[in-house]
């Protein structure tokens, strides 16, 4: 049964309508995408106005696994110009079985069954500490209550120099990296990233956890802060009021540069030879 699953992408083909006529102008199939947000609540989203075009469907569902199933009533609909486009509703267990049926629930027109565990999308990792050992940081994570083994933490960094970010991935909850440049700043982020095939059929990563900037083994912010901070100054940390008192910062020389949805703005002067990083409140 999981090879099965294996051979499914982002967007799943999950079966063919249960009934149909010649007439009604079904597809042979429904693309439906399933999301288990850590394994707490389910979305499951289909294309309503292409499948069902001019028809408001009605969404259920049931967890049982006898026989006779209690099935439940879509809870909160998702919506797409008023036609209902998705459900949102509890995980209560690792099987899941719905239904799609017309307006009226006379007819059904699609049912289902999947292994809900095999659609997690983990939440981002809890209380994120940075370890500086001379040129080398270790980030770790609180580790979750389950499922550790099916995850993996994602460290990303980059200078003001690289143009990508630079990735490393361990298993959960610690993840390491060196050779730093103490005079250079960085930004790192990370996320808890689902294993495939062997736990999920889809890949599922956490949202990032809030970004960071560090130079030298010296938090000097997250992604809401203002900092400037110069090589020259032996890897002294400047707030941006603070910097407002140096006189020899010529302005009319500050210009802005926009990049990965981030403001960056770099200074230069008689006495810095070496670029100035200065990150501003995001608006």
């Amino acid at each position: 049964m999981r090879h099965i699953f294996q051979a499914c992408s982002m967007i799943f083909t999950l079966g063919n309508l249960a009934s149909q006529s010649q007439s009604s102008g079904w597809k042979d199939a429904i693309s439906t995408k399933i999301i288990n947000f850590n394994n707490e609540k389910m979305q499951i989203t289909w294309a309503a106005r292409e499948l069902f075009p001019g028809e408001n469907v009605s969404f259920s569902y049931t967890f049982d696994e006898v026989k006779h199933k209690v099935w439940k009533p879509c809870p909160t609909y998702l919506l797409d110009q008023d036609y209902n486009s998705g459900c949102l509703f509890k995980t209560e267990g690792p099987t899941l079985a719905i239904s799609i049926r017309n307006g009226n629930g006379s007819e059904q027109l699609f049912s289902k069954r999947l292994k809900s565990d095999f659609y997690i999308k983990p939440n981002r990792p809890e209380n994120v500490t940075f370890f500086w050992k001379e040129n080398t940081v270790t980030v770790s994570c609180n580790k979750p209550e389950r499922a550790v083994k099916c995850l993996r933490l994602e460290l990303q960094y980059k200078s003001k120099f690289d143009k990508e970010w630079q990735s490393r991935t361990s298993k959960c909850c610690s993840v390491g990296e060196q050779g730093f440049d103490p005079r250079k700043c960085y930004s790192f982020r990370v996320r808890l990233k689902r294993l495939v095939p062997y736990c999920n059929v889809v890949n599922y990563s956490s949202d990032w956890e809030a970004e960071t900037f560090w130079m030298n083994g010296t938090l000097l912010g997250n992604s809401g802060a203002t900092f400037l901070c110069c090589p020259n100054t032996n890897g002294k940390v400047m707030m941006a009021k603070e910097a407002e008192n140096i006189q020899q910062i010529d302005v009319a020389l500050l210009w802005p540069i926009f990049s990965y949805q981030r403001k960056f703005m770099w200074m230069s002067d008689r006495s810095c030879l070496t670029s100035v990083h200065f990150v501003p409140i995001s608006p």
